[in-house]
């Protein structure tokens, strides 16, 4: 490719990402999550050095930043699975860092997860991946919760599939059952972890409409790891960067092209 093709297509690829950031509205919402002045050191590494973040409620809120840059270690804490040096962490108003075990667990079930690889039992049934978490914490009766597995995956685009096992779906029907269990106790929250690595341009897309499906259809909060900038882009009502840990940026897609820090141009340029 010619230096001018590369210009001409980078050019575009810039025109593709302002009109995709332009098309989110930015409306205030209520905050879900508060974080404030989260610290976290292993040994003698500074992970997270002050952090303050606000979730908003209904909105779909990206974390980016380069690896290292703590972004899995905030998450642990928002969850409840690391306990932090210092700091609070609010969760509709419940301030979780001191809860003892029975009331953060409480708390955990406002949250719904999905895993990169969606982390399906290879063992069960798609039926079966999806009730696991029913079986788990609810005395729901068996034609129940099959009543209610059946709706889930018919939310998410999947009919038909109950007596399936996981390899013999392709990688966005695994994506999609992921989502199913992740939100089959009707959770407030769901967090994707790096939901589009290794996925084809299409497949990719589709990952990201099943995002903004979950988002509309179940009326969740979400929080999504990434370092697709095509998807942040897409997705994201906010995003935050996180670089030395501490919140770097924080603001929507259009506010983040027009950003002046050369940290975070260089993330959406490389990335992109």
């Amino acid at each position: 490719m010619t230096e001018m093709a590369h210009e001409q297509l980078q050019s575009k690829r810039w025109d593709q990402l302002q009109e995709m950031a332009h098309s989110h509205n930015k409306q205030p919402s209520r905050v879900s999550i508060r974080i404030h002045q989260l610290r976290k050191a292993f040994g003698s590494k500074e992970v997270l050095k002050g952090v303050d973040l606000e979730i908003e409620e209904g909105k779909t809120t990206v974390i980016i930043g380069s690896s290292g840059s703590g972004k899995s270690v905030l998450v642990k804490h928002v969850i409840g699975l690391l306990k932090p040096d210092s700091g609070e962490i609010w969760v509709d108003d419940v301030e979780i860092t001191q809860l003892s075990m029975n009331d953060l667990n409480e708390v955990r079930k406002k949250f719904g997860m999905c895993f990169q690889m969606a982390a399906l039992f290879d063992s069960m049934s798609v039926m079966e991946n999806v009730a696991f978490p029913l079986r788990e914490h609810t005395k729901m009766p068996n034609a129940e919760i099959k009543a209610k597995v059946t709706d889930v995956l018919a939310k998410v685009g999947l009919v038909g599939v109950e007596h399936q096992f996981p390899s013999e779906l392709s990688g966005g029907m695994r994506k999609r059952v992921g989502l199913a269990r992740a939100v089959i106790l009707n959770p407030s929250i769901v967090i994707y972890d790096e939901p589009t690595t290794g996925l084809d341009p299409l497949l990719t897309e589709d990952v990201d409409n099943m995002i903004l499906d979950a988002q509309r259809d179940f009326k969740v909060t979400s929080i999504v790891i990434s370092h697709d900038v095509g998807s942040i882009f897409r997705i994201a009502d906010n995003i935050a960067m996180l670089a030395h840990g501490e919140i770097r940026f924080f603001g929507t897609p259009s506010e983040i092209l027009d950003c002046p820090d050369p940290v975070v141009q260089r993330f959406i340029t490389t990335f992109g």
